[in-house]
């Protein structure tokens, strides 16, 4: 262990609460050199010793954690490499651990103590600082075979001022957070650890710090000290070996054959002694062998008085503290073993998937979340069961443990709110950096900041790809300008398009539009949607851009889910199951896949992504339900170019900037989103108010208007784009704004188009198809400024005629309400539809009641002005409705 690398981590972040995450680090050393065990989580709130003491009654911060029992067998077997959860580490003192730790907690009360009894305080060993005045001193535990227990300090003004920590004891390690000074646990003398001091191992032994009522040599009778001393001087070298040793252990044959220079003897002496009578050696026996061993040079010195003498106080010392016999070892129930090793860690369940998630900690610090019926999941657990017990059980011990974890989780799992980059707590905005150290920006009305990760969000899939740079503090747009400027996107309403596009990514609960780049080859598409993908969803730097292409459902599926900002590149042909799950993307949906042809096993695929697609072209078969949800941004040929890059260093020197001015705009847009209402269709509700917002918070006088204007455009572009699509609607507008303006019923289109088709064109097979036709694409026609109105029934309700106009044409004749009116009046289309060419314009202008240079006309004389139908002779056909003068005769 290098402790002045422990002591540097530790000391750099002194002052880092509430951020821990350095702790990791600290923990995984100690858990590697140490038996360790999980310690109670958190501080104390209160700001007296009363209000203190009165938590620590309910809840003390630093014992095992609860339900963690049986943690003392841990002294003896090791309990290592496995890293507690927490802000505290505890290390279990005894044989396992080799620690017997001085846990000085009064020191002016020691120093006194170590005054009476001539004790020398300064040592050099490992030193741990709690708080200030409180030290705890890490001594190697003695293997002499002994217990060294643990020993609490007496109050009042006898008090030693400290406290031993030996077998079955533990002390908090370097690292962990004080619970009332909420500062780390400190290296103040990163020294090795040195061997116990004797009068330590005597006072853990007896509470006194010499070996209890031994008689100084001066003391004894002097016929035994005349022997002792004859004994003595005939024999200086110690003798090797006994007549008839017993057999004995090991370990105490090595202690008996041991050599100790003059001043350290009697210690390993008293030990021996222990062992030999504990271990069944009568003692007569035990005189003989120490007599006639290398270990009792100090009996035959002393005389064996003295070593009858201490024979007596060992047998005593017995007697009072008999030897604990080794407990049989009972069978192991794996089941319950590893149903423990499950409730070491902290669970989780989804606030929408309702699945249950384990807080997992990978030995390189990392924190991962995997879901509890995972393979990883079971993996981990029987690597963490193996550590501690060899075995692991068989598949019905993990059925049974996880049987039993279902009823845990169930009642202690904590809810999350997302699984993601991006996500939203209460009224604040996250967005996750992604860095093992674990910083987040927090977005709310009062501006943004680098806060630490909440635990309420959090990527189940593992490591994100770092955002390591965003400059704080920023305002404007100007460097997402200079962006576009890069990316060469001039055009103002695209440039705002896009601002809010992007910006709307940071708003988990608003569905961005599907941002679909159509052009041709070196158009610059994929360049485009990787750096737009790249402002918050960057890709690592041996993949090109974040360009992905699925073939099927279950691919898209994974590919959106584990993104924040999805680029789908080059799809020319779009299969109906995956224009299905794209829309789903954009309405937050799911995508369900069934294991093991189980219902209640199946895997539940959140797609909760924002999307970019790239084409050639758009789909023929693009379908209405998917397009609605999409913005097209046809892209131009580019005519000057930069190398690749040159460009990504150009972005990479952007990024930081233009990610703190989207921060500071959702900052904004925070504040004045509930002031808007939606001004387009129901499903971009959310993303017209954002919109809006965008505009106010850049300073726009009328943000309404000004979005009326951008959103006209932008659907003018979105119909263009579909009408190449759709022949059979290109045949409608052309034939529609070649006229201008018409009336007549939908029999008598459907014969028009079908007259006008020479290019084989498909039609609708009759005029009711027809008009369901034009129902289905009325956006698209609205989007390229055509409108058709339903007028009334006349001839008896068998005739439905239908106006048929550009925008530009109603504007044109009868002004910008020329729409609604006529809508008010169908009627009017009925008066409309036998009215000569030049008699257009007064009907209009008369029905509307507009003003214009000829007298308004009442409908009475509009009607009077209609020719009459044709009469019909008796051997001609009957005609159910008029000819309509505007169309082929």
């Amino acid at each position: 262990m290098d402790w002045n690398e422990l002591k540097e981590i530790i000391d750099a972040h002194e002052n880092s609460y509430p951020d821990l995450s350095w702790q990791k680090t600290v923990f995984e050393m100690l858990a590697a050199e140490f038996s360790v065990i999980p310690i109670e989580h958190g501080v104390y709130q209160g700001t007296t010793e009363e209000e203190i003491e009165a938590e620590k009654r309910v809840r003390d911060l630093k014992a095992p954690q609860k339900g963690f029992t049986g943690w003392e067998q841990y002294s003896y077997t090791p309990r290592r490499h496995i890293v507690p959860e927490g802000d505290k580490i505890g290390i279990v003192t005894g044989p396992a651990s080799g620690l017997l730790v001085l846990d000085v907690d009064d020191l002016d009360a020691f120093r006194k103590f170590c005054a009476r009894h001539g004790i020398d305080m300064e040592v050099q060993t490992l030193t741990i600082q709690s708080r200030e005045g409180r030290y705890h001193l890490y001594f190697r535990y003695p293997d002499d075979g002994r217990e060294y227990r643990c020993r609490n300090h007496k109050d009042g003004k006898d008090s030693e001022g400290f406290d031993v920590r030996g077998a079955r004891g533990y002390v908090l390690g370097p690292g962990s957070l004080h619970p009332v000074t909420r500062k780390p646990y400190t290296i103040i003398s990163a020294e090795p650890i040195a061997e116990a001091p004797e009068w330590l191992k005597n006072w853990s032994l007896y509470r006194s710090v010499t070996l209890p009522d031994t008689p100084a040599p001066e003391e004894m009778p002097v016929a035994s000290m005349t022997a002792a001393g004859q004994s003595s001087a005939m024999h200086p070298t110690p003798i090797t070996g006994p007549a008839a040793a017993p057999a004995l252990p090991g370990n105490i044959q090595t202690m008996l054959n041991g050599y100790f220079p003059m001043g350290e003897r009697s210690e390993p002496l008293m030990s021996v002694i222990l062992s030999m009578l504990n271990a069944g050696v009568p003692p007569d026996q035990v005189s003989s062998l120490v007599m006639s061993m290398p270990i009792g040079e100090v009996a035959r010195q002393k005389g064996e008085a003295w070593l009858n003498y201490n024979i007596a106080k060992a047998q005593q010392y017995i007697a009072q503290f008999p030897a604990t016999p080794p407990q049989k070892k009972s069978k192991l129930i794996m089941s319950n073993e590893l149903y423990d090793t499950m409730l070491e860690h902290e669970y989780f369940v989804h606030r929408q998937t309702e699945e249950y998630y384990a807080k997992i900690v990978t030995s390189s610090g990392e924190i991962r979340y995997y879901n509890i019926q995972d393979n990883r999941y079971e993996g981990h657990i029987l690597n963490k069961q193996a550590a501690k017990t060899v075995q692991t059980g068989g598949p019905n011990d993990m059925r049974t443990a996880k049987k039993r974890l279902a009823d845990h989780v169930g009642e202690h799992a904590k809810p999350i709110e997302q699984i993601r980059r991006i996500g939203r707590i209460g009224e604040k905005l996250i967005l996750d950096l992604g860095r093992s150290t674990g910083e987040c920006i927090c977005i709310s009305k009062d501006g943004y900041a680098l806060t630490s990760r909440p635990q309420a969000l959090f990527d189940e899939r593992g490591t994100l790809e770092p955002i390591e740079n965003i400059k704080l503090g920023c305002t404007g747009l100007d460097a997402a300008n200079r962006m576009f400027d890069l990316l060469g996107i001039t055009d103002s309403n695209d440039r705002w398009y896009l601002h809010m596009l992007l910006v709307s990514w940071l708003f988990p609960n608003i569905s961005s539009p599907i941002f679909f780049l159509v052009g041709g080859y070196g158009t610059g598409k994929t360049t485009l949607g990787a750096a737009l993908k790249g402002t918050f969803d960057p890709e690592p730097e041996d993949e090109s851009g974040g360009a992905n292409m699925p073939e099927n459902v279950q691919d898209l599926a994974i590919l959106v889910y584990e993104k924040a900002v999805s680029l789908i590149d080059n799809f020319t042909s779009l299969p109906v199951r995956i224009q299905n799950a794209l829309s789903q993307t954009f309405s937050r949906g799911y995508y369900i896949k069934k294991k093991l042809y189980s219902n209640a096993q199946s895997i539940k695929i959140p797609l909760q992504s924002s999307v970019i697609l790239t084409s050639l072209d758009v789909p023929k078969n693009l379908k209405e339900d998917l397009a609605s949800r999409m913005a097209f941004f046809p892209m131009k040929p580019r005519t000057t170019f930069m190398a690749e890059m040159d460009m990504k260093k150009a972005l990479d020197e952007l990024y930081p900037t233009v990610r703190g001015e989207y921060c500071w705009l959702a900052a904004e847009i925070l504040k004045r989103i509930d002031q808007y209402k939606p001004l387009s269709k129901k499903r971009h509700a959310d993303f017209d108010k954002l919109f809006q917002a965008g505009l106010a918070a850049m300073g726009i006088a009328d943000p309404e208007q000004e979005y009326r204007k951008i959103l006209k455009t932008r659907i003018a572009r979105d119909s263009e784009v579909l009408l190449k699509t759709r022949d059979t609607l290109m045949l409608i507008v052309d034939e529609v704004k070649e006229q201008g303006m018409f009336a007549c019923s939908m029999e008598d289109f459907h014969r028009l188009l079908t007259q006008r088709n020479a290019t084989g064109t498909y039609i609708p097979s009759n005029a009711a198809a027809l008009g369901k036709y034009l129902v289905a694409n009325k956006s698209i026609l609205n989007g390229m400024g055509i409108e058709i109105i339903e007028g009334s029934k006349i001839h008896s309700g068998r005739l439905q005629l239908h106006l048929f106009a550009t925008e530009e044409k109603l504007v044109e004749l009868a002004g910008p309400d020329a729409k609604v009116k006529i809508q008010n009046q169908p009627g009017i289309i009925s008066i409309i539809y036998d009215a000569p060419p030049d008699q257009i314009n007064k009907l209009v202008d008369g029905m509307l009641n507009l003003r214009s240079e000829d007298a308004p006309m009442s409908a009475s004389e509009s009607i009077e002005s209609a020719p009459e139908a044709p009469e019909v002779s008796a051997s001609e056909p009957v005609k159910t409705k008029p000819r309509n003068p505007f169309l082929p005769q």
